[in-house]
């Protein structure tokens, strides 16, 4: 059984997938937001799942030195809403 970082980083790549599939009907400003965010994301997880990367992130994250930008919660809304299918 997957552990839940493979499952949230499996989400991200499907969240990647939606993008592209809706982005036609979106702004394209409001897609760069989204894949950034996005980006960010599965960056992070590369780096927690590094053999050489992962004791240093999990030490930053535990110490609460890692927030959550604000571009990333928005992202993250235009996400729900576009599968909800309301307003962005």
């Amino acid at each position: 059984m997957k552990s839940n970082v493979f499952h949230t980083y499996d989400y991200l790549l499907k969240q990647a997938d939606l993008l592209q599939d809706v982005s036609i009907d979106i702004p394209p400003s409001t897609v760069d937001r989204v894949q950034v965010a996005i980006s960010e994301d599965i960056l992070f997880f590369d780096l927690v799942c590094n053999q050489e990367t992962s004791a240093h992130m999990l030490e930053k994250f535990l110490a609460g030195e890692i927030d959550i930008r604000a571009g990333t919660i928005e992202a993250a809304r235009i996400l729900v809403n576009l599968v909800l299918g309301e307003p962005l």
